[in-house]
């Protein structure tokens, strides 16, 4: 009956275009120490349940990274990435979807395999590149995951002998089963596993202050134990 600008949802990534369209939460509150990790060149996990708001929070770091701190952030998602037929389709396939992400800063026409990927960053320095949906990897070829998990070894092996090097972090986003992705040549994950982060749930003021945004465009009153209730029963 109250028309409203927003609308809840709670699946589906919010991007910076979208903020005004839904009630949101602002993560870079609860942002510190992912950033802080990303600046101090570590190469992060950063896991949570589906539809828990990683994506989201991925594309307000970027931002944050970006007009504070001059980062240049890259992404790309494993979501539509061919990972379970040949090495060579999947670095194709990753080089389209790193093109169609990062238009306005990535414009090399083709990466067709993982030394192509490290080099493809060359241009640019404070690179941060954010790989979405890395749980995926446990569907791929062991080639292709083997792959893909050693061009990141040797990316951290470069950064951590050139100071020059234009990679400064690496976070790969997913569901908690990206802590145990490993090669099958027995080389363990490049991602710090064992100091891992969790995405945050929404806390107890973020979610009231969401509702008092609803209360004000609606000019309707909701019970606080109402909203105590969905804070409880959703934990966030």
């Amino acid at each position: 009956p109250y028309p409203s600008i927003r609308s809840w949802t709670t699946s589906g990534v919010i991007s910076p275009d979208q903020r005004t369209k839904f009630y949101y939460a602002d993560p870079a509150e609860t942002n510190i120490e992912l950033v802080n990790k990303i600046l101090e060149g570590e190469f992060v996990a950063l896991h949570g349940p589906r539809a828990s708001g990683k994506s989201t929070r991925i594309y307000r770091t970027m931002q944050q990274l970006t007009e504070r701190h001059n980062c240049h952030c890259f992404y790309i998602t494993l979501q539509n990435v061919e990972i379970d037929t040949c090495a060579a389709r999947f670095w194709s396939d990753l080089g389209r979807n790193l093109q169609i992400l990062n238009v306005s800063l990535f414009n090399r026409p083709s990466i067709k395999s993982g030394s192509e990927f490290a080099a493809a960053f060359n241009e640019w320095n404070s690179v941060v590149i954010f790989v979405d949906e890395f749980d995926r990897l446990y569907g791929a070829i062991d080639k292709v995951r083997n792959e893909f998990l050693g061009c990141f070894r040797t990316i951290k092996h470069a950064m951590a002998a050139n100071s020059n090097y234009p990679i400064l972090s690496v976070v790969v986003v997913g569901t908690f089963g990206i802590l145990e992705l490993n090669s099958s040549n027995d080389y363990d994950s490049p991602f710090n596993v064992r100091n891992p982060l969790q995405n945050p749930n929404l806390t107890k003021e973020q979610v009231q202050k969401l509702f008092e945004k609803f209360e004000m465009e609606h000019k309707f009153k909701v019970c606080p134990d109402i909203i105590e209730d969905i804070y409880l029963q959703t934990n966030g």
